[in-house]
């Protein structure tokens, strides 16, 4: 009876023994897949304004995630703790945002976007563009990304970061001045406003509208004047 009973504690140490080194020597893998993380939202909306950040919160394991966040109308890519995700909406409206974890699985939810309560979300100036969509000046309807641009009046209308200088506020012979300053002749260095002027040459270096003329007359008779030298007559 003692050698059946033994015989019996035998096998039973053996099988217990398989099964030991088939449940990988403690059965981590099995706790490590059990924590595997899943993608669980536990919401089904989520009210966002244009341009803020909103938040959805995810269930899952002890991993983060490398997850990818979409919407109707914007995409934002993140790294993400195990709990939450991040989401950036840019428009007005219903749409829907779906998360991808690292594992491809993904879930979709619709979201509703509210006007923003960030004053850089809002259009202020109602010409379909807010701060974060490019737009360098909200309160004037005149100035946004794409608008044709005025030259030379100080104003960035376009938003690209310059006013472009017009054809005529540009100093072509670098002499100081261009036409809108009062330069006549803005391919000649030596003609602008202030310039020496020279008499009857019928040029007006300085640009205060004519020449200057010196009057001169031929008191003899003699056909010269002062200047031009004495009557070779007279030289004698």
């Amino acid at each position: 009876m003692n050698k059946q009973i033994g015989i019996l504690l035998r096998y039973i140490g053996i099988a217990g023994l398989i099964i030991f080194l088939f449940s990988g020597c403690g059965g981590d893998d099995i706790v490590e897949s059990e924590d595997r993380p899943e993608l669980r939202i536990n919401i089904t909306s989520l009210h966002l304004s244009p341009g803020e950040v909103g938040k959805i919160i995810v269930g899952g394991g002890r991993y983060p995630y490398h997850s990818a966040v979409s919407a109707d109308t914007s995409v934002a890519t993140a790294i993400l703790r195990d709990d939450m995700v991040y989401v950036m909406a840019v428009r007005e409206g219903s749409t829907t945002v779906t998360i991808k974890d690292s594992d491809t699985y993904s879930k979709t939810v619709p979201v509703t976007v509210y006007p923003g309560s960030d004053p850089k979300a809002n259009d202020d100036d109602r010409d379909g563009y807010t701060e974060y969509q490019g737009d360098c000046n909200d309160s004037n309807a005149a100035v946004h990304p794409g608008v044709a641009e005025i030259c030379g009046d100080g104003i960035d209308q376009n938003c690209n970061g310059t006013d472009i200088p017009c054809q005529n506020t540009i100093d072509n012979d670098g002499d100081g001045y261009t036409e809108v300053q009062g330069d006549c002749n803005d391919d000649e260095s030596g003609i602008y406003p202030g310039a020496e002027e020279f008499p009857n040459d019928g040029i007006d270096q300085n640009c205060d509208g004519a020449d200057k003329v010196t009057v001169v007359s031929d008191r003899d008779g003699d056909g010269y004047t002062t200047g031009q030298g004495l009557n070779p007559s007279e030289c004698f």
